[in-house]
């Protein structure tokens, strides 16, 4: 059977998506925010404990799944922002904690909350703004 493959690697088509510059913006937050949570995790693994690291990456594992879906623009991205905040605060309202965190600050779990829920209002706002863009599109 044929199989499709590159003649000339040099003059292959590539995407271009073209994103407005907010959610540019997002996606780089959401990167930085990422960035914070693991580092927390590499330098307090030890003292998260072995059940525990590994709640801690099923909600990493979550929410990179949840951030790539969004930037590859899929209309159900936001169930997974859904699961992504239920898991996070299921975490803070169950341990009281965000795998001790308020050792360093009495008022972070309380910004991991925070920011979970403003996670969870952007990325469903642009969802439903990338979906009437697509649906206005389509009625061209």
């Amino acid at each position: 059977f044929p199989v499709f493959s590159i003649s000339d690697v040099y003059d292959f088509e590539k995407y271009d998506t073209v994103a407005n510059p907010f959610s540019t913006f997002w996606c780089w937050a959401q990167m930085l925010v990422l960035l914070l949570l693991i580092s927390y995790l590499f330098g307090n693994i030890a003292a998260i404990g072995s059940p525990e690291m590994f709640i801690y990456g099923a909600f990493v594992f979550l929410y990179i799944y949840a951030l790539t879906d969004w930037m590859d623009t899929n209309k159900f991205s936001w169930i997974f922002e859904v699961l992504k905040f239920i898991f996070g605060a299921g975490i803070i309202f169950y341990s009281g904690d965000w795998f001790g965190i308020s050792g360093l600050a009495v008022w972070l779990p309380y910004a991991v909350l925070a920011y979970l829920f403003i996670s969870l209002f952007v990325s469903i706002c642009l969802a439903i703004k990338e979906k009437s863009k697509l649906l206005t599109s389509s009625l061209r």
